[in-house]
Parts: structure tokens; sequence; C-alpha cells
């Protein structure tokens, strides 16, 4: 439910952008579905796992960058964050959006 409040949120700020988005989200909320139904301590270990090794690269590419994130300043942007994120992408994949 979370995810199609902000896929919502997505497709009225740019339909495009909100459909690639779900074609990276989708194939990634079917695994986190797989792992769930595993064990307690193995799906455990893989969301905090996951998680950490997120924030790890989030902060390591925010010091190459050598700018503060976003979010520090407004949080909103964590709701903007994988939106961004597939624009990256798409352009310089040199698709028009």
């Amino acid at each position: 439910m979370f995810f199609l409040g902000i896929f919502i949120f997505y497709f009225r700020v740019h339909r495009v952008l909100a459909l690639a988005v779900m074609a990276w989200c989708c194939p990634l909320f079917l695994l986190a579905e797989k792992v769930s139904v595993l064990s307690f301590t193995f799906s455990l270990a893989v969301a905090v796992g996951s998680f950490v090794i997120g924030w790890v690269f989030q902060f390591a590419g925010h010091a190459i960058e050598k700018n503060r994130p976003a979010f520090f300043t407004n949080a909103n942007h964590l709701w903007h964050g994988p939106l961004f994120i597939t624009y990256e992408w798409v352009t310089r994949l040199g698709i028009k959006v």
C-alpha cells in the first residue's frame, strides 16, 4: 500500500518516469517477497544488510560528490530520491523525458 501511494505521487509528477521507477522497483519487490517467506533470521539479515549497504552507498556517493544529501535540509527529498535516480539513469541512457 505504501509503494502504491508513492507510485501515485510519482505518476502525478511525471508519468514516464513513474513507469521507469516501476520497471526497476517491481522486480525488487518480487525478490523481497521471495526472501520474506524464508526463515525469519535469514529474512531479517537480508533486510538489515540491504538497508545498511544502501545507506553506505548513499553516503559514499555524497562523499565523492562532496555534497550533503538533500534530505538533511528537507525530509521531503526522501520521497523524491528514487524518481531522481531514475531520471539520472534514463537521461544518461540518452532517453528524452
